[in-house]
């Protein structure tokens, strides 16, 4: 039992002299001592007592002014027009649209993805993708499965 004794006061004096060279240490480095191993040995017999916290910066004082409101022509969205099938591939014969429309038209026992469509015409897969979504939902269009499309 003395034994135990024993080493339990050479384990507390050990704490003690690791964190007095860890104090040194901060202070060498201009930082706080390490405050992970304090957290740590916070409550257990020959703990360091916690250290003091920082005071807090106080936030820069509110305006009282009232914000100005943004101006707007009328307070509710306007809803977008919905698109009666096949009035997408109706647009100008340049647009991007029309050409996939008329790309699956060409071929339509074909199944192309959006990044075969994007290859063909040269645009950037995201937009392509974007495009079929709507042309299939305004009917030009049928998606067979997962990310495959064909013409009408």
């Amino acid at each position: 039992m003395d034994h135990v004794v024993e080493l339990g006061a050479l384990i507390t004096k050990l704490r003690q002299e690791l964190r007095m060279y860890e104090r040194e240490l901060a202070s060498l480095l201009g930082r706080s001592p390490g405050l992970a191993k304090t957290k740590q040995l916070v409550g257990k017999p020959g703990a360091p007592p916690p250290l003091p916290k920082k005071p807090r910066k106080e936030p820069p004082a509110k305006s009282t002014k009232p914000k100005p409101k943004p101006k707007s022509k009328s307070s509710k969205p306007k809803p977008k027009p919905k698109t009666p099938k096949g009035k997408l591939a109706t647009h100008e014969s340049g647009s991007t649209t029309a050409r996939i429309v008329k790309l699956m038209r060409d071929a339509p026992q074909d199944v192309f993805d959006a990044a075969e469509v994007a290859r063909h015409l040269g645009a950037k897969v995201e937009s392509v993708r974007t495009m079929l979504k709507r042309l299939v939902e305004s009917g030009d269009l049928r998606k067979t499965g997962r990310g495959a499309f064909r013409a009408r």
